[in-house]
């Protein structure tokens, strides 16, 4: 080996041992920027650009990679999340806001908010390879762990479309509230969960039958939704309420509210399944809330405006 090969892999061995631990990527939208917050010091420890207003995040333990979506200048900044950098701007529709990942890292999926399509990025080539048509005003995206399904919330039309991934077909449309959202499934794929915005409730939809199960009345213009395996509860963000709702999937009723930052949005659990954390647009800021107490115990300043819709929080072991 040369000695120039032996410092270049010394240096990775380094920048990799700095990296673990985990980490909130949060999106400023008004800044143009995404903000690394280690959730072992809980403070910002780098900022890195993006695109123009950047909204939707997912991001990828496998490539290492955060996938951003930027509304206003109409494309996606793929972050290397290791280095602290961005990699590339891919263009992509006229207003892509919802994103999520392949549970393999093989994929991308980015809701077009104007064209009513999701698109297909191949997350090797970072080329967009194909879309599909859906519903009107496509705002978000939850996939299967298994990785057969998708699920979008369209939020002009006011429903949910099943996907199946590998044919590239609707199965299913499902009528939920009025301007569903933010949505997620459960770790076991059988449950999804719908914000609607505009009813200020959430349907809860039966994966294995696509239909609504139930309806549960939560706060003013629910977001964004964190589903917690553990403790058999969902976590809301409420916009106009500025708290966040917490759902007993056993008896399908809210049990409390959490008061948090002004206009909160993003919401996410640590892999630990001790905390969740959510980004407030109002107010620059995430709140963390301990989830055996169920009240906030830190806020970490980030940039403005920020949202970090979609996944993410991203963990690397030692």
């Amino acid at each position: 080996m040369s000695y120039k090969s032996m410092i270049v892999g010394l240096l990775s061995v380094c920048n990799l041992q700095t990296q673990a631990g985990t980490f909130a990527l949060i999106t400023n939208q008004g800044s143009d920027n995404v903000s690394i917050i280690d959730l072992d010091q809980n403070r910002v420890i780098a900022t890195v650009p993006a695109g123009h207003r950047p909204a939707g995040i997912a991001v990828s333990n496998i490539d290492h990679r955060a996938y951003v979506t930027n509304p206003e200048s109409k494309d996606v900044s793929v972050i290397d999340i290791q280095n602290r950098n961005l990699i590339k701007n891919i263009p992509a529709g006229d207003g892509p806001v919802g994103i999520a990942l392949h549970p393999d890292g093989s994929e991308v999926y980015i809701a077009d908010w104007y064209k009513h399509e999701v698109f297909i990025l191949d997350s090797r080539t970072l080329a967009i390879t194909s879309s599909i048509p859906v519903g009107h005003s496509p705002s978000g995206i939850a996939v299967s762990p298994d990785g057969l399904s998708m699920y979008i919330s369209n939020r002009d039309d006011n429903n949910v479309m099943h996907i199946n991934i590998p044919e590239r077909k609707i199965v299913a449309t499902i009528m939920v509230g009025k301007a569903p959202f933010g949505i997620t499934i459960s770790d076991s794929g059988d449950q999804v969960y719908v914000a609607n915005v505009q009813s200020s409730d959430v349907s809860i939809i039966d994966s294995r039958t696509d239909t609504v199960i139930a309806t549960v009345a939560v706060g003013l213009f629910p977001y964004a939704i964190a589903h917690d395996q553990r403790g058999n509860r969902l976590f809301v963000t409420n916009q106009r309420d500025n708290d966040v709702s917490v759902v007993d999937l056993a008896s399908f009723r809210e049990i409390k509210r959490i008061a948090v930052g002004e206009y909160p949005e993003g919401i996410d659990i640590h892999p630990s399944e001790e905390f969740v954390y959510v980004a407030s647009w109002f107010d620059d800021k995430v709140s963390v809330i301990d989830l055996k107490t169920l009240e906030v115990i830190n806020e970490i300043e980030t940039g403005k405006g920020s949202r970090a819709y979609g996944k993410f929080i991203y963990s690397v072991e030692d």
